[in-house]
């Protein structure tokens, strides 16, 4: 049996899900979905139940905070202790890297094990589309947002926030430069423009006009409505041809495998 921990913003735990549903290879994975600033919302007000009779999610309870939330300063590190005593093998985030072990051997030696990570840490071997079902109401203002795409659309992720890196690596400059390249090459392009700065939206609708689509509904972590639009936005850019994304980050890289379309990191 294997424990998994998702960390993080959307993008990170639909990462680490999918790597735990690969690795377990079809033995019970138990799922433990706790809400935090980096992701205020439950599993299911974002997506339908995962359709492996394996794999259970559970929304966690202030019960699970001792026993399965991952040991750090703001709980003492308390957690590791029960952690230690329940699971044959413990894994925390910094353990978790890509290729940091031989997880499949690491499993199969261990009865049962725990993980709480925020990569993508194990190959996938399955379709993330197949496991991350919007809901229906949430599926709705996809298909409604995306009507209006063509073979000609692009995506642009431009990623603020919180996220020094993207910010210094990825500046609104580098977006605007290769938007016009793009109109430059084919005159029917338009894009589809997914941010959590509603500024740089503003400014790309000023500059690009009728070429811009975009939401006015802020994809905002702490709150259900925006990381519901947070969903929206990423399963939008995964229904363009070719994404513009930001440097290091996450959300730019499952949209593209969602749509299993092209990213094109815009970096200094």
């Amino acid at each position: 049996m294997i424990a998994l921990v998702p960390v993080g913003g959307l993008a990170n735990r639909m990462r680490a899900i999918s790597s735990a549903v690969s690795l377990s290879g079809g033995d019970e994975l138990q799922i433990y979905w706790f809400k935090d600033a980096g992701l205020n919302c439950t599993f299911r007000q974002l997506f339908q139940t995962i359709p492996l009779s394996y794999v259970k999610v559970k929304e966690t309870h202030i019960g699970h905070q001792l026993l399965f939330d991952r040991p750090r300063r703001k709980n003492l590190y308390i957690p590791r202790l029960f952690q230690q005593m329940r699971f044959d093998s413990c894994l925390y985030e910094d353990q978790t890297q890509e290729n940091a072990l031989d997880y499949e051997r690491w499993k199969q030696s261990h009865h049962s094990v725990y993980l709480a990570s925020y990569n993508q840490f194990y190959k996938s071997t399955i379709d993330l589309k197949d496991l991350f079902v919007p809901i229906k109401s949430i599926q709705e203002r996809i298909d409604r947002i995306s009507k209006p795409f063509t073979a000609h659309t692009i995506g642009v992720h431009i990623r603020r926030g919180d996220h020094r890196i993207a910010i210094e690596k990825s500046p609104l400059a580098l977006f605007t430069q290769m938007m016009e390249r793009k109109i430059d090459e084919d005159k029917q392009t338009n894009f589809f423009v997914a941010s959590d700065s509603e500024t740089d939206k503003n400014l790309l609708i000023k500059r690009f006009g009728e070429r811009i689509i975009t939401s006015c509904q802020p994809a905002e972590r702490n709150t259900v409505a925006g990381m519901q639009q947070a969903v929206v936005d990423i399963y939008a850019l995964s229904k363009t041809h070719t994404i513009l994304g930001s440097f290091y980050s996450s959300f730019s890289e499952i949209a593209a495998q969602l749509g299993h379309c092209k990213l094109q990191m815009m970096t200094l």
